[in-house]
């Protein structure tokens, strides 16, 4: 008995949503909603793993190992609103392409 309970484990560990499959990598551009220009240093947070990502100088990035098959990942860039993506891999394919859009915030005047 004592043999089969690791098994046991695992084998419960791998039908828990999330928790299955190999490693996916998610890449992708983000991009000034109103320009369509890639917005360069623009942040990415796979918020499931607690793991930070920087867009390159065109606004593309790489997450290369994502450890589970469904995310929650945030875009921001400075001046720009926020955004999530729940994203969920939905077949065998190892590499996805995620591209996402920032609206930019509207600024104040002072007078």
């Amino acid at each position: 008995m004592k043999k089969i309970l690791p098994f046991l484990f695992f084998a419960s560990l791998a039908s828990i949503p999330g928790c299955s499959g190999p490693p996916v990598r998610i890449e992708g551009q983000v991009t000034h909603l109103g320009t369509g220009k890639g917005i360069p240093g623009a942040y990415i947070v796979e918020e499931d793993a607690d793991t930070f990502y920087t867009a390159d100088s065109l606004g593309y990035y790489v997450i290369p190992e994502a450890k589970s098959r469904r995310h929650i990942i945030a875009f921001g860039a400075e001046g720009f609103e926020p955004v999530k993506v729940e994203f969920k891999a939905s077949s065998d394919d190892s590499v996805y392409i995620l591209n996402v859009s920032l609206h930019p915030r509207p600024f104040e005047v002072m007078y």
